[in-house]
């Protein structure tokens, strides 16, 4: 088998995924995230809860309501979400050479040694998911990440 070069990474459901782990009581729910706060609006992410009614980036705001009753809204904050994509890469940096941030919440690795081959980097993905998740997760005890005022800057429109 030809050695494997190049890991891409894309996480999934990136920007509700960090308004979760903000505000826990929005965990294990259906969460969206919309550019702007209208009903006229669309999901710019939605939470994996979202995505099991059929709520998906680009769903009108009008059409995930119906999807998805219990659905909540946050706005898009995008600083918040650069920080938070520059922090995973400080930690995938740290395990294999990341050559390229491709978007807020993609990233290509290079691979080498035993990650070049299938079950090497396997390994490497589990050891980049718990290290991104111990590190950078709700367990971490980050605290320099949100930017100051965020948490009370959020708001739920109905």
């Amino acid at each position: 088998m030809t050695p494997l070069r190049i890991a891409y990474l894309d996480m999934n459901s990136f920007f509700a995924s960090v308004e979760q782990q903000l505000d826990p009581a929005l965990r294990g729910k259906p969460v969206a995230i919309t550019a702007v706060d209208s009903e006229a609006g669309a999901c710019v992410a939605a939470s994996y809860e979202a995505k099991a009614f059929g709520v998906k980036t680009g769903t009108r705001v009008t059409d995930a309501r119906r999807l998805c009753p219990g659905i909540i809204f946050r706005p898009s904050r995008h600083r918040l979400y650069v920080r938070y994509n520059l922090a995973v890469a400080d930690v995938l940096d740290r395990y294999a050479e990341l050559t390229h941030i491709r978007s807020v919440d993609e990233f290509q690795l290079a691979l080498s040694g035993e990650a070049q081959t299938l079950d090497g980097a396997r390994a490497l993905v589990a050891r980049l998911k718990a290290a991104v998740a111990d590190e950078v997760g709700p367990g971490s005890g980050r605290k320099d990440l949100p930017l100051a005022g965020e948490k009370t800057a959020q708001k739920q429109w109905r």
